[in-house]
């Protein structure tokens, strides 16, 4: 693989410039989930390293940096690529999906917690990604990372 350039970015820097959290706790529970933010790293914070590749999906490797330490199982990163079939110009030739984090992490099982512990997935680079906590019937968006206009 030819290698693009490499970004690293520290935690937000280049997302959506801070942690998110929960919903207040007088706010009334929807029956399905819903996205929740709040500039505060009440949850949990992230950062993220963008590696960019000419010819294959980009690498993003997210760190938990601070925050409660969450089940693997409960944590999720959206537009991950999941299957890649050699062209990064035709969006059909990629699989993108939301994958929970224990999916992508081979020494952490689903009961884990994350505190402290790093991914690297891969990412289409048009594409925002977010981690998520899903609870019982609420989905927060803890932190994201759009890596979009990189060169």
């Amino acid at each position: 693989m030819k290698r693009r350039t490499i970004l690293a970015g520290a935690t937000a820097m280049i997302g959506f410039g801070g942690c998110l959290s929960s919903q207040n706790e007088n706010t009334p529970q929807a029956e399905s989930p819903s996205p929740t933010e709040s500039p505060s790293c009440e949850i949990a914070c992230f950062e993220f390293t963008h590696e960019a590749w000419d010819d294959a999906p980009d690498w993003l490797t997210i760190k938990h940096t601070e925050g409660r330490d969450l089940p693997a199982e409960d944590v999720f990163i959206t537009n991950v690529v999941v299957e890649y079939s050699g062209n990064l110009e035709t969006e059909s030739e990629q699989v993108i999906e939301t994958v929970a984090w224990h999916e992508v992490d081979d020494e952490v099982v689903p009961s884990d917690g994350i505190a402290g512990e790093r991914v690297r997935v891969d990412i289409d680079p048009q594409r925002v990604v977010n981690v998520l906590w899903r609870t019982k019937n609420e989905e927060h968006v803890l932190d994201g990372i759009s890596s979009y206009g990189y060169d």
